[in-house]
């Protein structure tokens, strides 16, 4: 079980240091860019999978969730296990070739693999935010540019030094995806 510990300070950056056998949390609350962070270092897949579920318990309509990573990191593996959320019979895979996958839930999902756009004009052409009462996630989100929303749930997922485990970054921008990050 990770122990999660937020704190409302002045100053524009504080750290605490939570050690849960071999987890390290690190959690930033920095007022300057308006974000509430979330560092969980070395998690395995088991770990990773109980967090993204957790974050799936409470996301709401419009909800925009951001994947970023390297090839092979988990992005997809994170989505699957957020979308089990919302219905278990869902077979979750990468859309890179498809681009946007919906999935007949309630409320839908639309799942999107930013890989192969080249171009954010793309994006705006597939009109890719279109459903105000979707959920979206999209992997390779840096693809987005100057389309990222305001405000969204981010997600960063990276190797470990020990390639067995993940160290994932999770930045919430704006009330709503603060008030996810104070419940996971």
């Amino acid at each position: 079980m990770t122990l999660v510990l937020l704190y409302k300070v002045k100053k524009t950056c504080t750290k605490f240091q939570i050690f849960n056998d071999t987890i390290k949390l690190f959690i930033v609350m920095n007022f300057v860019m308006e974000a509430l962070k979330i560092f969980i270092r070395k998690i395995d897949e088991k770990k990773m999978n109980n967090i993204a579920y957790n974050i799936a318990k409470n996301l709401f309509e419009g909800a925009k969730v951001l994947l970023y990573g390297d090839l092979g990191s988990g992005k997809t593996t994170f989505v699957k296990s957020m979308t089990k959320f919302f219905s278990k019979d869902i077979r979750v895979t990468s859309p890179t070739f498809a681009v946007v996958k919906v999935y007949d839930t309630i409320p839908k999902i639309h799942h999107a693999d930013l890989y192969r756009i080249a171009d954010p004009y793309e994006i705006e052409y597939i009109d890719l935010f279109h459903d105000e009462n979707a959920i979206y996630f999209i992997e390779w989100a840096e693809y987005l540019e100057y389309l990222t929303p305001k405000e969204r749930l981010e997600i960063r997922i990276k190797y470990n030094k020990d390639i067995r485990y993940r160290d994932v970054e999770i930045n919430g921008f704006g009330q709503k995806y603060e008030n996810i990050l104070n419940k996971i």
